[in-house]
């Protein structure tokens, strides 16, 4: 099993950027241009969320739901078949005025990737896609 793991800190606040994140069917505000939910059900714990990638189409389940710590985690249940036992989260906290952390990691196995490639390139697509993304819709909306 290897873990990926990547934060930034980021100008806004905690509660706006978890404004942004909270929803679990709503990707707008972080998502590639190749990732989209087509459906979804329910919200928080156990919502789920079907979307479309370059890679296929995906089933997501929300495991667990914090909106008091701003966390929560997802697992995979439908996927590429080479990726197993996906779970990850992701969580923003305050860093001082007007500025926060977020984080997002996730513990998986991608069958026929070796683990240290396959950490570079969840990392990569945390960093250089959901949180470039985050930080740009940021800036968009002040």
């Amino acid at each position: 099993m290897a873990t990926a793991h990547v934060e930034q800190e980021l100008p806004a606040s905690a509660e706006k950027v978890w404004s942004l994140i909270e929803d679990f069917s709503d990707v707008s505000a972080w998502a590639t241009a190749d990732l989209s939910v087509t459906r979804s059900e329910g919200s928080g714990k156990g919502a789920l969320r079907w979307l479309e990638t370059a890679q296929g189409p995906m089933v997501e389940r929300c495991e667990t739901y914090d909106a008091q710590s701003r966390t929560f985690s997802y697992s995979i249940t439908e996927g590429p078949d080479n990726m197993k036992r996906y779970l990850s989260t992701v969580s923003d906290r305050p860093a001082g005025d007007e500025r926060c952390i977020i984080a997002r990691g996730c513990d998986f196995e991608l069958e026929g990737v070796p683990e240290a490639a396959a950490v570079q390139l969840m990392e990569g697509v945390y960093r250089d896609g959901f949180i470039a993304n985050l930080a740009r819709t940021l800036a968009a909306t002040g």
